[in-house]
């Protein structure tokens, strides 16, 4: 068997300036996990859902954890502490 009999084609490519909501949405379009990303002729990567979802869950980390330090700042600022 050849490459060319297994692979699923055409190939779905994306350019690296997209959003990931871009890149979301066409993953969900086309019903496929990963996106060639391409600049001009040159493919510069992969990004897959896993990604997008492990990037994802570090952004909520980050996010959640200057909620926490803007509520502490909140509250010893209201406490007089000033910190």
């Amino acid at each position: 068997m050849l490459v060319r009999e297994a692979m699923n084609g055409p190939l779905q490519t994306i350019g690296p300036e997209a959003t990931v909501r871009a890149a979301v949405d066409q993953m969900r379009r086309k019903a496929i996990k990963k996106l060639a990303v391409v600049e001009g002729l040159d493919l510069v990567g992969i990004i897959t859902a896993t990604d997008i979802a492990t990037k994802h869950d570090a952004l909520v980390a980050d996010a959640l954890a200057l909620d926490r330090d803007r509520t502490r700042w909140e509250e010893d600022k209201s406490d007089g502490s000033g910190a």
